[in-house]
Protein backbone atom coordinates (compact mmCIF):
# COMPACT_ATOMS: atom_id res chain seq x y z
CA UNK A 1 0.00 0.00 0.00
CA UNK A 2 1.44 3.34 -1.10
CA UNK A 3 0.01 6.64 0.16
CA UNK A 4 0.44 9.62 -2.16
CA UNK A 5 0.85 12.66 0.05
CA UNK A 6 1.69 16.35 0.20
CA UNK A 7 2.93 18.64 2.98
CA UNK A 8 1.56 22.15 3.45
CA UNK A 9 3.75 24.31 5.67
CA UNK A 10 7.50 23.76 5.94
CA UNK A 11 8.23 25.37 9.28
CA UNK A 12 9.62 23.70 12.40
CA UNK A 13 7.20 20.82 12.37
CA UNK A 14 6.50 20.61 8.64
CA UNK A 15 10.15 20.35 7.63
CA UNK A 16 11.95 18.98 10.70
CA UNK A 17 9.33 16.40 11.66
CA UNK A 18 6.89 15.55 8.85
CA UNK A 19 9.20 15.89 5.86
CA UNK A 20 12.14 14.15 7.54
CA UNK A 21 9.85 11.35 8.73
CA UNK A 22 8.04 10.76 5.44
CA UNK A 23 11.13 10.60 3.23
CA UNK A 24 12.19 7.57 5.31
CA UNK A 25 8.86 5.74 4.96
CA UNK A 26 8.55 3.34 2.03
CA UNK A 27 4.75 3.35 2.05
CA UNK A 28 4.50 7.12 1.60
CA UNK A 29 5.22 8.88 -1.67
CA UNK A 30 5.68 12.63 -1.34
CA UNK A 31 4.22 14.31 -4.44
CA UNK A 32 4.21 17.95 -3.35
CA UNK A 33 5.30 20.51 -0.78
CA UNK A 34 3.77 23.91 -0.25
CA UNK A 35 4.70 27.03 1.68
CA UNK A 36 3.98 30.73 1.21
CA UNK A 37 7.68 31.39 1.81
CA UNK A 38 9.71 30.44 -1.27
CA UNK A 39 12.90 30.27 0.83
CA UNK A 40 11.46 27.33 2.73
CA UNK A 41 10.67 25.52 -0.50
CA UNK A 42 14.36 25.73 -1.37
CA UNK A 43 15.13 23.63 1.72
CA UNK A 44 13.84 20.64 -0.23
CA UNK A 45 16.82 19.60 -2.33
CA UNK A 46 15.47 16.40 -3.86
CA UNK A 47 13.07 17.93 -6.40
CA UNK A 48 12.75 15.03 -8.86
CA UNK A 49 9.04 14.43 -9.53
CA UNK A 50 8.20 16.76 -6.63
CA UNK A 51 5.80 19.66 -7.10
CA UNK A 52 6.40 22.90 -5.20
CA UNK A 53 3.69 25.46 -4.57
CA UNK A 54 3.09 28.73 -2.74
CA UNK A 55 -0.71 28.32 -2.87
CA UNK A 56 -2.20 25.34 -1.02
CA UNK A 57 -5.23 25.22 -3.34
CA UNK A 58 -2.99 24.21 -6.24
CA UNK A 59 -2.05 21.05 -4.35
CA UNK A 60 -5.59 19.83 -5.01
CA UNK A 61 -4.79 19.62 -8.75
CA UNK A 62 -2.45 16.66 -8.19
CA UNK A 63 -3.87 13.39 -9.46
CA UNK A 64 -4.42 10.46 -7.07
CA UNK A 65 -3.58 12.42 -3.93
CA UNK A 66 -4.52 10.40 -0.83
CA UNK A 67 -3.30 12.47 2.11
CA UNK A 68 -2.34 16.05 2.92
CA UNK A 69 -0.26 16.94 5.98
CA UNK A 70 -1.27 20.40 7.20
CA UNK A 71 1.50 21.97 9.26
CA UNK A 72 0.94 25.71 8.91
CA UNK A 73 0.58 28.31 11.64
CA UNK A 74 -2.34 27.57 13.95
CA UNK A 75 -4.70 30.23 12.64
CA UNK A 76 -4.71 28.67 9.15
CA UNK A 77 -5.21 25.01 10.10
CA UNK A 78 -9.02 25.02 10.18
CA UNK A 79 -9.51 26.78 6.85
CA UNK A 80 -7.06 24.52 4.99
CA UNK A 81 -8.44 21.39 6.66
CA UNK A 82 -11.96 22.20 5.47
CA UNK A 83 -10.73 22.77 1.92
CA UNK A 84 -9.16 19.34 1.55
CA UNK A 85 -11.89 17.43 3.39
CA UNK A 86 -14.45 18.95 0.99
CA UNK A 87 -12.27 17.69 -1.85
CA UNK A 88 -12.43 14.15 -0.43
CA UNK A 89 -8.79 14.07 0.66
CA UNK A 90 -7.81 12.77 4.11
CA UNK A 91 -5.66 14.99 6.31
CA UNK A 92 -3.04 14.90 9.02
CA UNK A 93 -3.40 18.17 10.91
CA UNK A 94 -1.06 19.73 13.45
CA UNK A 95 -2.10 20.93 16.90
CA UNK A 96 -4.21 22.72 17.97
CA UNK A 97 -6.24 21.61 14.90
CA UNK A 98 -8.79 24.41 15.26
CA UNK A 99 -10.03 27.08 17.64
CA UNK A 100 -12.40 24.96 19.75
CA UNK A 101 -14.28 21.66 20.00
CA UNK A 102 -17.19 22.97 17.91
CA UNK A 103 -14.86 23.64 14.99
CA UNK A 104 -13.40 20.14 15.34
CA UNK A 105 -16.92 18.68 15.29
CA UNK A 106 -17.46 20.56 12.04
CA UNK A 107 -14.35 18.93 10.55
CA UNK A 108 -15.62 15.50 11.61
CA UNK A 109 -18.98 16.18 9.96
CA UNK A 110 -17.22 17.20 6.75
CA UNK A 111 -15.04 14.09 6.81
CA UNK A 112 -18.14 11.88 7.11
CA UNK A 113 -19.97 13.74 4.37
CA UNK A 114 -17.08 13.58 1.89
CA UNK A 115 -15.77 10.15 2.97
CA UNK A 116 -12.35 11.34 4.09
CA UNK A 117 -10.47 10.93 7.37
CA UNK A 118 -8.90 13.23 9.96
CA UNK A 119 -5.69 12.34 11.78
CA UNK A 120 -4.80 14.84 14.54
CA UNK A 121 -1.03 14.78 14.94
CA UNK A 122 -0.76 13.45 18.49
CA UNK A 123 2.71 11.97 18.01
CA UNK A 124 3.48 12.11 21.76
CA UNK A 125 1.23 9.05 22.10
CA UNK A 126 4.10 7.12 20.52
CA UNK A 127 6.90 8.72 22.51
CA UNK A 128 9.17 5.98 23.88
CA UNK A 129 8.99 7.14 27.51
CA UNK A 130 5.20 7.15 27.35
CA UNK A 131 4.91 3.67 25.86
CA UNK A 132 7.37 2.27 28.43
CA UNK A 133 5.39 3.86 31.27
CA UNK A 134 2.09 2.51 29.94
CA UNK A 135 3.51 -1.01 29.90
CA UNK A 136 4.90 -0.66 33.42
CA UNK A 137 1.53 0.53 34.73
CA UNK A 138 -0.25 -2.37 33.04
CA UNK A 139 2.07 -4.76 34.86
CA UNK A 140 1.27 -3.03 38.19
CA UNK A 141 4.93 -3.12 39.19
CA UNK A 142 4.61 -0.31 41.71
CA UNK A 143 1.30 -1.30 43.28
CA UNK A 144 -1.66 1.08 43.53
CA UNK A 145 -0.94 4.44 41.86
CA UNK A 146 -1.84 7.45 43.97
CA UNK A 147 -0.04 10.36 42.26
CA UNK A 148 1.26 11.21 38.79
CA UNK A 149 3.46 14.24 38.21
CA UNK A 150 4.07 15.31 34.62
CA UNK A 151 6.45 18.18 33.86
CA UNK A 152 7.40 19.69 30.52
CA UNK A 153 9.31 22.79 31.56
CA UNK A 154 12.17 24.94 30.37
CA UNK A 155 13.06 28.63 30.06
CA UNK A 156 12.25 30.31 26.76
CA UNK A 157 11.22 33.96 26.34
CA UNK A 158 9.36 33.20 23.13
CA UNK A 159 8.89 36.01 20.64
CA UNK A 160 7.50 34.08 17.63
CA UNK A 161 3.88 33.67 16.50
CA UNK A 162 3.40 30.90 19.08
CA UNK A 163 3.56 33.62 21.75
CA UNK A 164 0.64 35.58 20.23
CA UNK A 165 -3.03 35.15 21.18
CA UNK A 166 -4.24 36.33 17.77
CA UNK A 167 -2.31 33.44 16.19
CA UNK A 168 -3.85 30.90 18.63
CA UNK A 169 -0.48 30.63 20.32
CA UNK A 170 0.26 30.08 23.99
CA UNK A 171 1.30 27.23 26.26
CA UNK A 172 -1.85 25.12 25.91
CA UNK A 173 -2.09 25.07 22.11
CA UNK A 174 1.66 24.99 21.48
CA UNK A 175 2.75 22.45 24.08
CA UNK A 176 0.44 21.31 26.90
CA UNK A 177 -2.10 19.77 24.51
CA UNK A 178 0.35 16.86 24.09
CA UNK A 179 0.84 16.24 27.83
CA UNK A 180 -2.91 16.50 28.43
CA UNK A 181 -3.53 13.98 25.65
CA UNK A 182 -1.06 11.57 27.25
CA UNK A 183 -2.57 11.87 30.72
CA UNK A 184 -6.26 11.84 29.75
CA UNK A 185 -5.83 8.70 27.66
CA UNK A 186 -3.60 7.01 30.25
CA UNK A 187 -6.14 7.11 33.09
CA UNK A 188 -9.50 5.30 32.73
CA UNK A 189 -11.17 6.75 35.84
CA UNK A 190 -13.82 9.47 36.09
CA UNK A 191 -12.74 12.98 37.01
CA UNK A 192 -13.91 14.27 40.41
CA UNK A 193 -12.54 17.82 40.33
CA UNK A 194 -9.90 19.96 38.63
CA UNK A 195 -7.87 23.07 39.24
CA UNK A 196 -6.20 24.98 36.40
CA UNK A 197 -4.09 28.12 36.40
CA UNK A 198 -2.41 29.84 33.45
CA UNK A 199 -0.10 32.84 33.48
CA UNK A 200 2.08 34.93 31.19
CA UNK A 201 5.47 35.34 32.83
CA UNK A 202 8.45 35.69 30.48
CA UNK A 203 7.03 35.45 26.96
CA UNK A 204 7.56 38.46 24.68
CA UNK A 205 4.03 37.98 23.31
CA UNK A 206 0.65 38.29 25.05
CA UNK A 207 -0.22 34.58 25.28
CA UNK A 208 0.21 32.46 28.42
CA UNK A 209 3.53 30.66 28.89
CA UNK A 210 2.69 28.72 32.07
CA UNK A 211 0.07 26.09 32.93
CA UNK A 212 -0.56 24.30 36.21
CA UNK A 213 -3.28 21.64 36.03
CA UNK A 214 -4.42 19.46 38.93
CA UNK A 215 -6.87 16.61 38.37
CA UNK A 216 -8.42 14.54 41.15
CA UNK A 217 -10.09 11.30 40.08
CA UNK A 218 -12.87 9.44 41.89
CA UNK A 219 -10.44 6.74 43.02
CA UNK A 220 -8.38 9.52 44.73
CA UNK A 221 -5.63 9.43 42.11
CA UNK A 222 -4.04 12.88 41.91
CA UNK A 223 -2.49 14.17 38.67
CA UNK A 224 -0.22 17.21 38.69
CA UNK A 225 0.75 18.68 35.31
CA UNK A 226 3.06 21.65 34.82
CA UNK A 227 3.90 22.86 31.32
CA UNK A 228 6.01 25.99 31.26
CA UNK A 229 8.37 28.13 29.22
CA UNK A 230 9.28 30.08 32.38
CA UNK A 231 10.99 27.47 34.57
CA UNK A 232 14.79 27.80 34.67
CA UNK A 233 15.26 24.65 36.78
CA UNK A 234 14.71 21.40 34.85
CA UNK A 235 12.22 18.97 36.40
CA UNK A 236 11.85 15.22 36.04
CA UNK A 237 9.42 14.74 33.15
CA UNK A 238 7.51 11.90 34.81
CA UNK A 239 7.16 10.88 38.45
CA UNK A 240 4.56 8.20 39.23
CA UNK A 241 4.12 7.19 42.85
CA UNK A 242 2.62 3.88 43.95
CA UNK A 243 2.14 1.81 47.08
CA UNK A 244 5.12 -0.40 46.15
CA UNK A 245 7.50 1.98 44.44
CA UNK A 246 7.83 4.67 41.79
CA UNK A 247 8.41 5.25 38.08
CA UNK A 248 10.34 8.30 36.94
CA UNK A 249 12.02 9.72 33.87
CA UNK A 250 15.43 11.37 34.18
CA UNK A 251 16.67 12.74 30.84
CA UNK A 252 16.87 9.83 28.37
CA UNK A 253 16.09 7.09 30.85
CA UNK A 254 13.01 5.72 32.58
CA UNK A 255 13.55 4.06 35.94
CA UNK A 256 11.23 1.88 37.96
CA UNK A 257 11.97 1.37 41.66
CA UNK A 258 9.84 -1.39 43.16
CA UNK A 259 9.60 -4.27 45.60
CA UNK A 260 7.60 -7.46 46.06
CA UNK A 261 6.67 -9.01 49.39
CA UNK A 262 9.41 -11.60 48.95
CA UNK A 263 11.94 -8.75 48.89
CA UNK A 264 11.15 -7.84 52.52
CA UNK A 265 13.07 -9.14 55.51
CA UNK A 266 12.49 -8.47 59.20
CA UNK A 267 15.04 -6.62 61.30
CA UNK A 268 15.32 -5.72 64.94
CA UNK A 269 13.99 -2.21 65.40
CA UNK A 270 15.70 0.34 67.60
CA UNK A 271 13.25 1.28 70.36
CA UNK A 272 13.72 4.97 69.59
CA UNK A 273 13.26 4.62 65.82
CA UNK A 274 10.20 5.67 63.86
CA UNK A 275 11.01 3.11 61.16
CA UNK A 276 9.22 -0.23 60.94
CA UNK A 277 10.88 -3.57 61.52
CA UNK A 278 10.99 -4.21 57.78
CA UNK A 279 13.99 -4.00 55.54
CA UNK A 280 12.94 -3.51 51.92
CA UNK A 281 15.37 -4.71 49.30
CA UNK A 282 14.46 -2.33 46.51
CA UNK A 283 14.80 -3.41 42.88
CA UNK A 284 15.58 -0.88 40.14
CA UNK A 285 15.14 -1.35 36.40
CA UNK A 286 16.38 1.09 33.78
CA UNK A 287 14.97 1.66 30.29
CA UNK A 288 17.02 3.60 27.76
CA UNK A 289 15.17 6.04 25.52
CA UNK A 290 15.80 7.29 22.00
CA UNK A 291 17.39 10.73 21.70
CA UNK A 292 15.33 12.21 18.86
CA UNK A 293 11.82 11.45 20.08
CA UNK A 294 10.17 13.81 17.55
CA UNK A 295 11.35 11.83 14.52
CA UNK A 296 10.95 8.44 16.18
CA UNK A 297 7.44 9.08 17.51
CA UNK A 298 6.43 10.61 14.17
CA UNK A 299 7.60 7.57 12.23
CA UNK A 300 5.54 5.35 14.51
CA UNK A 301 2.58 7.73 14.05
CA UNK A 302 2.76 7.27 10.28
CA UNK A 303 3.16 3.52 10.65
CA UNK A 304 -0.04 3.46 12.71
CA UNK A 305 -1.73 5.75 10.21
CA UNK A 306 -1.39 3.06 7.53
CA UNK A 307 -3.40 0.74 9.77
CA UNK A 308 -6.01 3.40 10.54
CA UNK A 309 -6.54 4.15 6.84
CA UNK A 310 -7.49 0.51 6.26
CA UNK A 311 -9.22 -0.29 9.56
CA UNK A 312 -12.27 1.86 10.20
CA UNK A 313 -12.83 0.49 13.71
CA UNK A 314 -9.33 1.47 14.85
CA UNK A 315 -9.71 4.86 13.13
CA UNK A 316 -12.89 5.61 15.09
CA UNK A 317 -11.17 4.62 18.34
CA UNK A 318 -8.24 6.93 17.58
CA UNK A 319 -10.58 9.79 16.74
CA UNK A 320 -12.51 9.16 19.96
CA UNK A 321 -9.28 9.62 21.96
CA UNK A 322 -8.66 12.95 20.21
CA UNK A 323 -12.21 14.11 20.93
CA UNK A 324 -11.73 13.15 24.58
CA UNK A 325 -8.60 15.33 24.81
CA UNK A 326 -10.09 18.31 22.99
CA UNK A 327 -13.31 18.03 24.98
CA UNK A 328 -11.34 18.10 28.25
CA UNK A 329 -9.37 21.19 27.17
CA UNK A 330 -12.49 22.98 25.98
CA UNK A 331 -14.47 22.26 29.18
CA UNK A 332 -11.86 22.43 31.95
CA UNK A 333 -9.39 25.00 30.59
CA UNK A 334 -11.52 27.35 28.49
CA UNK A 335 -15.18 27.23 29.52
CA UNK A 336 -14.41 27.27 33.27
CA UNK A 337 -12.24 30.39 32.85
CA UNK A 338 -15.17 32.40 31.49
Amino acid sequence: MTINCAIIGLGRSGYNIHYKSLIKKKNFKLLAVCDIDSKKLKLIKNTKNLNKYNDYKKVNNIQNLDLVIISTNSISLFKISKFFLKNKISIVVEKPFCKNINSFDELISLSKKYKSKIFPFFNFRYEKAYTVIKDLLKNKMIGKIYEIKRNETYFNRRDDWQSQKKELGGIINAAAIHQIDQLINLIPYKIKKTFAHTNKIVSKGDADDYLKLIILYHNNLLVDLETSWSNSIPDLKWVILGSKGAIYQNKNNVFVKYFKEKHISLIKRDQFSYNSSEKINWKIKKYNLINNHDINSSQIFYKELLILLKNNKNYKLSLKKSLKTLGFINHYLYEKKR
